[in-house]
């Protein structure tokens, strides 16, 4: 329904307050990509598939982690990635795909609360609105995890696309502190 995706579009922030909050130190693996932009970056990955660049920028905070970052992926598909994150900002849990024939838009989509919903909206501005199931999504880790090992089924985020997750990620820091568009590591 959507057409040829031409945008894919996420955010997901929420105010850190907590000094002493190990997303806040660096020895530890803290800032807001690490913690918060990887499911905004997952999600694009999966709907996507593997940029061929990727730029970023950070704003750092006191400590050295970065207290907020916004990434660019470019598919060589033309299709571009936007996504930002933060420790700064009011909570938001969004995500966007806009396609060549309508919009679809994920309100809560990592949480799965009651108030997460998909809204289409076409060319002609009629709005389609499906509702979702509240799941926990730690026990939905914990139930994959069990099945896994219990029954051998497979993994729903096997290991390659949790490592070219980190990929990405890693690329996108090193925009971040370096300057420049960086390509993308397949290693």
């Amino acid at each position: 329904e959507l057409g040829e995706i031409r945008l894919a579009r996420s955010a997901f922030s929420f105010p850190l307050n907590r000094p002493d909050d190990v997303r806040w130190k660096p020895e530890l693996g803290g800032g807001s990509l690490w913690d918060l932009g990887s499911y905004p970056v997952s999600f694009i990955r999966w709907l996507c598939g593997e940029p061929e660049s990727v730029f970023g920028w950070q704003t750092l905070a006191e400590g050295g982690v970065d207290a907020s970052f916004a990434g660019l992926l470019q598919y060589e598909s033309g299709v571009l990635g936007l996504f930002d994150c933060g420790f700064s900002y009011p909570f938001r849990v969004e995500a966007e795909v806009v396609g060549s024939e309508a919009v679809l838009r994920l309100e809560r989509p990592f949480l799965m609360t009651p108030e997460s919903r998909i809204v289409i909206r076409r060319a002609d501005d009629r709005e389609e609105v499906i509702t979702l199931p509240a799941k926990d999504p730690y026990l939905c880790e914990v139930e994959a995890l069990t099945a896994a090992v219990l029954d051998a089924a497979p993994l729903p985020v096997p290991l390659t696309s949790s490592r070219a997750n980190v990929a990405t990620l890693a690329a996108l820091y090193e925009s971040a502190r370096e300057g420049g568009v960086r390509a993308v590591s397949s290693d």
